[in-house]
């Protein structure tokens, strides 16, 4: 098939946990060879290669600029697209929807964290993610004080992750469905009895890549998307190609079109290598073939 748009996921299909964005460990190299491999590949073969990710756009940017990425990328799982500060789009949650689930997962214990579209902000610190801010994430706290703080604050996705008690969640999910009574749809995707992310309504990272793909005016059949976990599932339904690292969880696997024998950038490495640059390297040879002719 003709692929003039590769959208990849970042954590878990090109970055494992722990990495930064140039893919080093504090304590070892971590994946940053394959990051500079996965860039060298981008930029000698032109490839059309993007990111979508449940990360905001400030911490997409240097992973982007390190492999060459010069097309929007999708972020907030589809509740935000561009790169810099130039956005093709820009979707927030209605605080009043989202407020009494933030309060009540606060009060069971559970580890609430806000993307306000430039950073992830940590409602209260608890054992849970004090561990993730060791590794640099989840560093920033706040807390609304105020109605006014409440009224200002703006939230492109909602992560909420219970670390002690599984199952408590869909108790969560009773209170967000009750937002909704405010008038406007969220978007509500359950990883497990742990962990749900909230987007505003109609914000999916499937929806997200759809959007940029009819904004560049490429059809769905001709984009490729790569993934590893559950909120990848939309997109490879949407895509015309998929394939998940070797990583990914089988209910994403399932999906897939093509599944790496490597895991994290190196198996998205082998999927760009198997699928699209034998498709390259032979349209290069007949257009050579072509001018020759002439």
């Amino acid at each position: 098939m003709k692929v003039s748009l590769i959208v990849s996921d970042i954590d878990g299909t090109i970055l494992p946990a722990g990495c930064g964005q140039d893919g080093k460990r504090s304590d070892g190299p971590g994946v940053s060879d394959g990051i500079e491999r996965l860039g060298r590949l981008i930029r000698e073969w032109g490839l059309p290669f993007t990111l979508a990710s449940g990360r905001p756009l400030d911490m997409m940017d240097t992973l982007g600029d390190l492999l060459g990425v010069t097309l929007p990328m999708v972020a907030c799982n589809g509740a935000a697209a561009g790169k810099r500060n130039r956005l093709l789009w820009n979707e927030r949650l209605l605080t009043a929807q989202v407020r009494a689930a933030i309060e009540y997962a606060d009060h069971l214990g559970m580890a609430v964290i806000a993307t306000d579209g430039s950073d992830e902000i940590v409602y209260r610190q608890n054992e849970y993610t004090k561990s993730h801010s060791e590794n640099g994430s989840w560093v920033k706290t706040w807390r609304p004080a105020t109605e006014e703080d409440w009224g200002g604050w703006n939230i492109q996705k909602l992560l909420i992750i219970d670390p002690d008690s599984p199952g408590r969640v869909d108790e969560i999910i009773e209170k967000l469905e009750r937002g909704q009574e405010y008038g406007a749809a969220m978007s509500i995707l359950r990883y497990d009895d742990r962990g749900i992310e909230v987007m505003p309504g109609g914000c999916t990272k499937g929806m997200g890549v759809k959007r940029l793909a009819d904004n560049l005016g490429i059809p769905m059949d001709e984009v490729m998307v790569l993934g590893d976990n559950k909120n990848d599932i939309d997109m490879f339904r949407e895509a015309g190609l998929c394939a998940a690292v070797f990583n990914a969880v089988p209910v994403l696997k399932e999906e897939a079109d093509y599944i790496s024998c490597s895991q994290w950038v190196y198996g998205v490495i082998e999927a760009l290598e198997t699928l699209v640059i034998p498709q390259l390297y032979s349209e290069h040879l007949a257009q050579r073939q072509t001018n020759r002719k002439r």
